[in-house]
């Protein structure tokens, strides 16, 4: 599981997992989980900040 590193804008904690592609209807209750869209680009983001008024997307899907 990949360390959720804060918010490099606002320093919330916890930040939503981004997931890309077809997503299964338990992922979509999940509270962790933030839908990406079907393509994973090579520098889409990994995480979306959890605080709904900043919602910054930071990361890269590939780092591990």
């Amino acid at each position: 599981m990949p360390t959720r590193p804060r918010c490099p804008v606002c320093g919330t904690p916890g930040p939503r997992r981004i997931v890309y592609g077809l997503v299964l209807a338990e992922v979509l209750d999940d509270p962790g989980v933030a839908i990406g869209g079907c393509v994973v680009a090579s520098n889409a983001p990994r995480w979306r900040c959890r605080n709904s008024t900043c919602e910054h997307e930071y990361g890269r899907a590939g780092d591990r």
